[in-house]
């Protein structure tokens, strides 16, 4: 088992990287915003000369400041929103000579936690579909095939759902006790995703 220096949900140094990236916004935009009006009575000047009609200086302002904006929200936005993350996940099967497979439940690695309760719902006892499992655990077991081609399926969906609930949970710790948030407030269609 790996021990972590801190905390994976604290979010202090994300929080002081944002502060600083605001700032650093704030103090770009004081400095670009007086620059960019020296700039503009400079070239405004220049314009009247060159073009006689004004229209022509405010489609070319128009154009410049579209060409900013377009270079600004890539630079302080993208940058620190999304970055790719590997997981790995293990989830200790245990399949009993006779009777219903599970998942070994292991309080300090909480993933099994939920993972049992997930596949425990999935596959519970007398239904329908731990019956179709067993009876697929025996012939690929009679087959040869490996446990882990055989769970592969059920594994995959098992993931999506222990990734939902995590980004659930972390989503709920994230949002502070002022945020005006709540399910009436969300234009998104909610959906259930359940394992099977």
């Amino acid at each position: 088992m790996r021990h972590r220096r801190r905390s994976p949900y604290s979010r202090l140094e994300a929080l002081r990287r944002s502060r600083q990236g605001l700032l650093g916004l704030v103090l770009l935009t004081a400095g670009l915003g007086v620059v960019l009006s020296l700039l503009s009575d400079l070239l405004s000047q220049d314009l009247s000369i060159w073009f006689p009609w004004s229209g022509w200086c405010y489609a070319l302002v128009l154009v410049l400041v579209l060409i900013l904006a377009g270079l600004v929200v890539p630079l302080f936005y993208a940058r620190s929103e999304s970055r790719r993350v590997r997981i790995e996940v293990q989830i200790p099967y245990h399949l009993p000579a006779e009777g219903r497979p599970g998942i070994v439940e292991r309080r300090s690695y909480g993933v099994t936690v939920h993972a049992r309760r997930a596949f425990m719902r999935r596959y519970r006892r007398g239904s329908p579909e731990l019956d179709r499992w067993l009876a697929g655990w025996r012939q690929a077991e009679a087959e040869g095939i490996p446990f882990q081609r055989f769970i592969a399926e059920d594994q995959a969906a098992l993931v999506q759902c222990l990734l939902l609930y995590v980004l659930h949970r972390y989503g709920n710790d994230s949002l502070g006790h002022e945020a005006a948030y709540g399910w009436w407030k969300v234009d998104l269609p909610a959906r259930l995703l359940a394992m099977d």
